[in-house]
């Protein structure tokens, strides 16, 4: 479902949600668009980001708030874990997201890699694929090839690509201080949500958590003098609709992991969301989509530049 928002072409405040597999460069790529350290990146085979984390910044004129993601599709965490930070990264980024920013290491593409689109669409539902860019890191290992012939070797890589609408773009992480490569990654960013008629991503459960925030975020007002833009960003952290969701974290992984076997962990996460309503059986919905699409990753083709 797309929002009624309407603007110029030129988004004044942009929403940004970075996901992709561990190590590939997100916290980085986020610090590279900001022109700040507001992600902790480092060199590692683990994720330096254990949960979602928010951090804004004004970019070429322009206020833009992007949403890190840890190993949001990582095999090795338990059921409860993903449910978290599902949660967190539904009300950080609320009311929608103008695009989900897929982030790859070039060098390597692997089936998980292929996977990502397929599970942020079982997350977030299927219209987000209209939402959706690649972006390259490590572009200089490009060396003098364009990432056009690059993609021309592997058709699995530009079939993947081609399931965004956003299309892609790339970070060369050598020239980290050229803002050359953030303007016109922007532009692009700009270019998809003009073709989807200047709107941002929502659905039925972007409209649910937005409502808690609002719900929230009026009630610190009226109990305290906080501003409101520190009232909006402390009700996205806690409100009825993550604490709800903390409930259904600590039962549907058990649920799944019995009747899921017959009934599918999307249907079952549904009936463990039951008693606590639509919110419920909504989230119930999406976490046990997510388990599937998680359970079916299997690593098999590798692209490689030489």
């Amino acid at each position: 479902m797309k929002s009624n928002a309407s603007g110029p072409d030129k988004i004044k405040d942009l929403r940004i949600v970075l996901v992709g597999k561990t190590g590939v460069g997100k916290s980085a790529a986020g610090n590279t668009i900001l022109g700040g350290e507001k992600f902790e990146s480092d060199l590692s085979s683990s994720s330096v980001t254990s949960e979602c984390k928010k951090a804004r910044g004004e970019v070429d004129g322009r206020e833009v708030a992007l949403i890190d993601t840890p190993g949001l599709f990582d095999t090795n965490v338990s059921n409860e874990e993903i449910v978290e930070k599902i949660k967190k990264c539904i009300s950080l980024s609320s009311p929608g997201p103008h695009v989900f920013l897929v982030v790859i290491q070039l060098g390597r593409f692997t089936t998980e890699e292929q996977n990502t689109v397929k599970i942020i669409q079982e997350t977030f539902g299927a219209e987000s694929a209209e939402y959706t860019m690649v972006l390259f890191t490590y572009g200089d290992r490009l060396k003098k090839k364009s990432i056009e012939e690059f993609l021309s070797t592997s058709k699995v890589l530009k079939d993947f690509t081609g399931q965004s609408r956003g299309g892609y773009h790339v970070f060369n992480n050598v020239d980290e201080q050229n803002r050359s490569q953030v303007s016109e990654l922007l532009k692009k960013i700009d270019k998809m949500v003009t073709i989807n008629g200047q709107g941002y991503y929502t659905n039925e459960m972007y409209e649910l958590v937005e409502k808690a925030i609002e719900e929230e975020k009026r009630r610190i007002l009226k109990e305290t003098n906080m501003a409101e833009n520190e009232a909006r960003e402390k009700a996205e952290i806690d409100n009825a609709f993550t604490n709800k969701v903390k409930f259904i974290g600590g039962t549907v992984g058990a649920a799944a992991g019995g009747a899921g076997a017959a009934l599918g962990a999307a249907q079952m996460g549904a009936l463990v969301g039951a008693p606590l309503g639509p919110v419920g059986v909504g989230i119930g919905a999406v976490v046990g989509g997510v388990v599937d699409a998680v359970a079916g990753i299997k690593v098999s083709e590798n692209c490689t530049i030489q």
